[in-house]
């Protein structure tokens, strides 16, 4: 009988275990930000789906910057849902026209984006970047900046779908 309790323990230890062994942050975050993604893909239809970037994070004490840069073949409509769903911190999205700090130019500042998701149309900013030169050639490039405020230590992430219109 005492075998039995003892067989029986060892297999509960087993189960309870690797229960604990399989939970991973990670993989959980993974399936989450997978999830939104699909929500990016629904919200910029009709569009045809482009790709996605996913960009991770560990929230700090202190604020953060991430920067990503797009490239925009010429003369194509092209929108961006950003997913901010999975952000607990407060979070500012900004468009440029350039990647160089000292010269580039705000085109587009989309603030509160934590918990949400916002549609960006590339032509809108192509005319926000008129309105900036005098140069009448199209925006090539992209680069949004990520601005995310500090809060509790953990690992979250930002979902990027990129959708060109017919």
């Amino acid at each position: 009988m005492k075998h039995i309790i003892l067989i029986l323990s060892l297999g509960y230890l087993s189960v309870l275990l690797s229960g604990a062994a399989v939970y991973d942050p990670k993989s959980t975050l993974d399936e989450q930000l997978n999830a939104l993604k699909q929500e990016c893909r629904e919200q910029i239809r009709p569009a045809r789906y482009e790709g996605s970037r996913i960009t991770y994070f560990t929230l700090r004490k202190k604020k953060q910057h991430k920067e990503l840069e797009l490239s925009l073949p010429a003369e194509t409509g092209y929108l961006f849902a950003i997913n901010g769903k999975a952000c607990s911190a407060k979070l500012k999205v900004r468009f440029y026209d350039s990647g160089n700090k000292k010269t580039r130019k705000l085109l587009f500042e989309q603030k509160e984006m934590a918990g949400k998701i916002g549609i960006f149309n590339a032509s809108e900013l192509e005319s926000k970047n008129k309105k900036h030169t005098t140069r009448n050639t199209p925006l090539k490039n992209i680069f949004i900046e990520y601005e995310i405020y500090p809060g509790t230590e953990k690992l979250e992430g930002i979902v990027l779908v990129i959708g060109q219109e017919h």
